[in-house]
């Protein structure tokens, strides 16, 4: 199992394309689990300690000690501490295919394209109140045991148990029979997606609140509460800590000039990059290289 601080990285690979699927423990550092960011991975979140606010699309759930949560592939979420003792949250994440057969079988027609296709009202709270609830649980915390102790066939296993959850949800859910997709996935959530889509595709450019606004047809005072309302951030400073992680990626994977990977994230001036990445991650762009402390991502 993998420990690590909350960083957007979008389009990462959780596990590899022989087994996608990783499991992670994740804390909070200032409050923030992880912030809001999306991928085609399936994900359970289970509280370990303390108490989460965690969001998926514009629904806020607060969980205790031992509750979890399902987030659908594509969906938008994020993690908050939401206590005043430190949290921290298992998260399994794993790709569809792992389910997938050699060929379009009666499973994957009935049960998983549906789902992935948000055509059932998914249970996303799992508070561990009823029977099922608790199985599932308990199931998560299985499987993150044999993932961290490589226990035989534990990657045999980690299917089986993500399948009996699968089939839990689905048998806790509602078809919706008429083949409409998203029922459940908000305007809000939708939107907020465009506009972090275009933040994380053009990062390197200059990107002005006026065209993020116009990206969702807003006022920009209208954009910018709206914005905040979804990730708890203003737009700019969101921005500049995607900038940031970027920046960081490049200082740990590469030996280009700091100049030259502060005009790459976007930013024209050397001095105000170093002061923002500096209030970032409490160091300079310099010692970061040196610390070595590379391995930052979201779930």
């Amino acid at each position: 199992m993998l420990t690590h601080r909350a960083v957007p990285r979008e389009n990462r690979l959780h596990g590899d394309p022989l087994y996608p699927f990783a499991s992670y423990e994740v804390d909070e550092i200032n409050g923030i689990l992880f912030d809001c960011h999306w991928h085609e991975e399936l994900e359970l979140l289970l509280v370990l300690e303390g108490s989460a606010q965690l969001q998926v699309g514009d629904h806020v759930y607060n969980l205790q000690d031992g509750e979890a949560l399902f987030v659908n592939t594509g969906e938008v979420h994020a993690g908050y501490g939401a206590g005043d003792t430190p949290c921290k949250v298992l998260a399994l994440v794993f790709h569809p295919s792992l389910f997938q057969s050699g060929t379009y079988d009666r499973i994957q027609d009935r049960y998983l394209d549906p789902l992935l296709k948000q055509q059932y009202h998914t249970p996303v709270r799992i508070g561990g109140t009823v029977d099922w609830e608790q199985q599932a649980i308990e199931l998560i915390t299985e499987i993150a045991l044999d993932n961290r102790e490589r226990s035989t066939a534990y990657e045999l296993a980690t299917k089986a148990k993500l399948s009996l959850i699968l089939s839990l949800l689905l048998a806790n859910s509602t078809r919706i029979e008429n083949g409409r997709k998203y029922p459940r996935r908000s305007h809000k959530a939708d939107r907020l997606k465009h506009v972090l889509q275009h933040i994380h595709t053009h990062y390197s450019e200059t990107i002005r609140l006026k065209d993020l606004a116009e990206k969702v047809n807003m006022s920009e005072e209208h954009f910018c509460r709206f914005f905040k309302q979804m990730t708890k951030k203003t737009p700019i400073a969101y921005m500049n800590q995607y900038r940031m992680h970027k920046a960081a990626q490049l200082l740990a994977e590469t030996d280009r000039k700091i100049v030259e990977i502060a005009l790459e994230v976007g930013f024209e001036s050397i001095s105000y990059f170093i002061s923002v990445f500096k209030r970032q991650f409490d160091m300079t762009p310099n010692q970061y290289r040196k610390n070595g402390d590379w391995e930052r991502f979201d779930v």
